[in-house]
């Protein structure tokens, strides 16, 4: 079978070693040793060696790498409050592009890879999986 393992949160890094990366690193191995052939789509970096199936990368927009930088840089306490407005403001742009970024990765994933399936690792605010599969016609698990 062809998986297309698609991990779309930004949040969860392959070069780290914790409970959602063992989970995301666990799957992808389980499926290849069961003999499917699965090619991975996300956001994260990808270590050499990390992972046994091949991977792509969800590319993220230039402008919220920039905002998202902006909004951590250091501030004084009076204007802690404001920072933090701002950041929620941008984390939730964040969501969104990054829902458009997944859909397009999927337009051009899905028609040359022909998964049988794609079997997606929850994402929060992530709803351009399951929609852009059902448009595409490609069975989705979440």
């Amino acid at each position: 079978m062809k998986i297309l393992y698609l991990c779309a949160d930004r949040g969860i890094s392959l070069a780290k070693h914790n409970g959602a990366t063992a989970h995301f690193r666990s799957l992808v191995t389980s499926f290849t040793r069961l003999g499917h052939e699965v090619l991975v789509l996300t956001p994260s970096e990808i270590p050499e060696g990390v992972l046994p199936a091949p991977a792509e990368r969800i590319g993220s927009p230039k402008v919220l790498d920039y905002l998202l930088a902006e909004a951590e840089k250091p501030v004084p306490r009076p204007e802690k409050e404001r920072q933090r407005r701002r950041k929620r403001v941008v984390h939730a742009l964040g969501h969104a592009w990054n829902n458009v970024m997944t859909e397009q990765a999927l337009e051009a994933i899905v028609p040359r890879f022909r998964p049988d399936l794609v079997f997606e690792l929850y994402s929060p605010y992530g709803v351009a999986g399951p929609v852009t599969c059902a448009r595409l016609g490609v069975r989705h698990v979440l």
